[in-house]
């Protein structure tokens, strides 16, 4: 299947690059007065209930530092992360930070519409075996411990997840709502969702904690995917090192991705640890499992189209391979919009205040997952929980829907089949021999980029899943 190359600017609804260009060098205006009130005491309250045309500037500062601020590993510090401190003694870089997040807030600058057969995420549900309902649904569903043991056991996750043994796992659903209301949460054996387009600008994800025991799931609104801030940053960046640029970016570039479906495991940990103590978010989730991110390189869009980035350097070793990439799970800390601070990191609605104290749903995501943050007299900040390990399964309000209208149903569920990311057993091991890689029976990074760039020679798309049509088609007998 040959793939034709989008154009390089986004299409009518969202100049991206085109909009921020024009507006390079222009000094951003004073805001509105009048900034958003925030009540910290309801955990379902809406802090956007209407659209934020005009921001203070300290609210546009404050999400920068944030978003700017997102961690790296140590490793890239020197090379790759465009920093606060950077935008701080750069009026030109600053100016066009803040024009950008007010694009972004008076609706000016959106994201690029992707088809779903172009999408890494929704592709493989363009096929006969869906029809109709491959396709955004209004619908609601709900949400159970069957539809996601159905989604586990048929992407080859379960021998890894240990269910038995292991009692919490943390899901992602990109593209899932509770509600019109984007701050919500719920909690129980039975969730009520619909699905979401997700627009890079508001949470239109959740984020939930599943306890295999007892079958109780808590669904938190949050984010799985960059900000449209962060994307467009990324793409201005690309932009000036080319030679249809009349100036060149000298400064680090800025990193947003997007995290891929799949099994991901996570630690319990600091967000930002090389960061003041003011930006540090004590109590977060940090990615231990390396493995390749999209990049939207041409427009603020990931499309299968764009480029997955190999990573090409390994903690500890010398051999070319794929690195932690620093996509944690923290609070969105931003109160305006975009409502949450990400350049491909997930998130969950709520904030730190004083630097330390989590708030909003974020604190109520750390309780479910035994984790309290807290400060002694001295002033210094404890957190429980420390190392202790968590998976996370990633997918989509779709995946989960289509597993919730199969149950029961064989040739449904198997039409659902799936070997990626995070997969363990006979079709991880026969992708494995197919790839001609080292034995095992996992889905890594390695492989996983062994799949992309199989996929990319083969004319194929790039989205690094292996579907049952694929694996009939080019015999490689995983599924």
């Amino acid at each position: 299947m040959k793939i034709h190359r989008r154009q390089f600017v986004a299409g009518a609804s969202g100049i991206a690059l085109t909009a921020g260009l024009a507006a390079c060098g222009q000094q951003t205006t004073k805001a509105a007065e009048v900034a958003p009130t925030v009540q910290p005491a309801a955990t379902v309250q809406n802090v956007l209930d209407a659209d934020i045309t005009e921001v203070k500037d300290e609210l546009v500062e404050t999400f920068l530092a944030e978003s700017f601020n997102e961690g790296q590993p140590a490793a890239q510090a020197a090379d790759v992360v465009t920093s606060w401190e950077e935008l701080q003694t750069d009026p030109g870089l600053m100016s066009r930070a803040k024009t950008v997040v007010k694009d972004v807030g008076s609706n000016t600058l959106k994201a690029k519409s992707i088809a779903d057969a172009e999408s890494p995420d929704y592709i493989r549900f363009v096929a006969s075996d869906f029809g109709k309902d491959g396709e955004l649904a209004a619908a609601e569903f709900t949400i159970t411990d069957a539809v996601l043991r159905s989604i586990a056991e048929a992407n080859g996750y379960t021998a890894a997840l240990k269910l038995e043994t292991q009692p919490t796992v943390i899901v992602g659903l990109r593209g899932c709502a509770l509600t019109d209301r984007d701050t919500a949460s719920a909690t129980g054996a039975s969730i009520t969702v619909k699905e979401a387009a997700v627009d890079h600008v508001r949470r239109r994800c959740l984020v939930c904690v599943w306890d295999t025991k007892t079958g109780n799931i808590q669904a938190f609104s949050g984010s799985t995917v960059p900000n449209l801030v962060n994307m467009q940053y990324y793409v201005f960046w690309r932009f000036f090192q080319t030679g249809q640029s009349p100036e060149k970016w000298t400064h680090g570039q800025t990193m947003a991705c997007l995290l891929p479906q799949g099994l991901h495991q996570y630690t319990v940990g600091v967000h930002l640890r090389r960061e003041p103590k003011t930006r540090q978010q004590p109590g977060a989730l940090i990615q231990t499992t390396p493995t390749p991110v999209l990049r939207a390189k041409r427009d603020v869009g990931y499309s299968i189209l764009d480029e997955w980035d190999p990573l090409d350097w390994e903690p500890g070793g010398s051999e070319r391979g794929v690195r932690l990439v620093g996509v944690n799970i923290h609070a969105g800390v931003n109160r305006a919009l975009p409502p949450y601070a990400s350049k491909g990191c997930q998130t969950i609605f709520g904030w730190y205040t004083a630097g330390t104290t989590p708030e909003m749903l974020w604190k109520d995501f750390q309780s479910s997952l035994g984790i309290t943050v807290s400060q002694d007299a001295a002033g210094a900040v404890k957190f429980t929980k420390e190392g202790a390990v968590f998976p996370y399964m990633l997918t989509t309000g779709r995946d989960a829907r289509l597993h919730a209208a199969a149950a029961g149903d064989p040739v449904g569920i198997g039409a659902l089949k799936r070997v990626l990311l995070g997969s363990k057993g006979k079709g991880a091991s026969a992708l494995r021999e197919f790839l001609k890689l080292p034995a095992g029976d996992t889905v890594d990074g390695k492989v996983m980029a062994g799949l992309l760039k199989w996929q990319k020679g083969n004319d194929l798309p790039r989205d690094g899943v292996v579907t049952p049509k694929l694996s009939t088609d080019w015999k490689i007998n995983a599924i």
